[in-house]
């Protein structure tokens, strides 16, 4: 924006270099130059004026939603289990009369594109699926704050399953007894540390799993045998190197437990 000299200047140079006005006189309060002094006051407060109005219609454009994935998971969690969604006349937005964090159960988000369809795939802390009620009402909470057109599903299951048919092989100084603790403790670590549904750090890599075993003090080495995985309730398929879970989180198959499907071999 222009200082008011610099449109002092200009409007004075113009005024000057018009031969036809016959400003010629050198006196500061000539009544020429009042008229250029009261111009330039008015037109540095018209721009002013027109800055601010910039500014405020530039942030009201960049506070419009895009619909992308980070406005879904940012909406997703908003949801609150059991409050009533009102309607705002004046803005037609929807919003809760009052915040409320404990109604918030949505604590896991992953957003998914399926060429037209969008998938969200949600759970709560544990992480565990929503119930019947609560994802219903997510259900409606999502038709209302969607924009027109869109195709969106709800996701809340119980989490994948998988088998973990290891041999661990071990430094006999330390007890099996707590080498298995160790070990049990730090595949359900990792297991639970997967982002929800989220890219590389969302899948299960059996490389990364043998790392976190081979963390392990006296772990000296691990051999994955037919590691196996599926939905809750599915049939289990032969996981080559990773897998991503449809649920959005993983766990181990409740009947496969650790203890049964680890073998430990004293390295001698």
């Amino acid at each position: 924006m222009a200082t008011e000299l610099e449109i002092y200047e200009k409007v004075n140079g113009e005024v000057i270099d018009d031969v036809s006005l016959n400003a010629t006189s050198e006196s500061k309060v000539a009544e020429f130059r009042k008229l250029i002094y009261t111009v330039t006051s008015i037109s540095s407060i018209l721009q002013g004026l027109w800055e601010i109005m910039k500014r405020q219609l530039i942030a009201a454009a960049d506070s419009v939603p895009t619909c992308n994935a980070s406005w879904w998971d940012s909406e997703i969690r908003k949801f609150q289990y059991g409050d009533a969604l009102l309607l705002n006349d004046t803005t037609k937005k929807y919003y809760y009369e009052e915040l409320d964090t404990d109604a918030q159960i949505v604590t896991r988000v992953a957003i998914v594109d399926q060429s037209g369809r969008g998938i969200i795939k949600v759970a709560k802390n544990g992480p565990v699926a929503l119930t019947t009620d609560e994802r219903n009402a997510l259900s409606s909470y999502i038709k209302k704050i969607q924009p027109l057109g869109s195709n969106i599903s709800v996701i809340s299951q119980a989490a994948d399953v998988i088998k973990l048919p290891l041999t661990v092989y071990y430094d006999p100084i330390i007890p099996q007894a707590t080498v298995q603790t160790a070990v049990e403790l730090a595949v359900n670590t990792y297991l639970s540390s997967l982002d929800f549904n989220v890219g590389k750090t969302g899948t299960y890599y059996t490389t990364y799993l043998i790392d976190a075993i081979q963390e392990v003090e006296g772990v000296v080495d691990v051999k994955a045998g037919d590691i196996q995985a599926s939905q809750d309730g599915g049939t289990l398929v032969s996981v080559a190197r990773k897998y991503v879970p449809v649920a959005g989180y993983l766990t181990v198959h409740p009947d496969h437990a650790l203890g049964d499907t680890i073998t430990y071999t004293a390295e001698i």
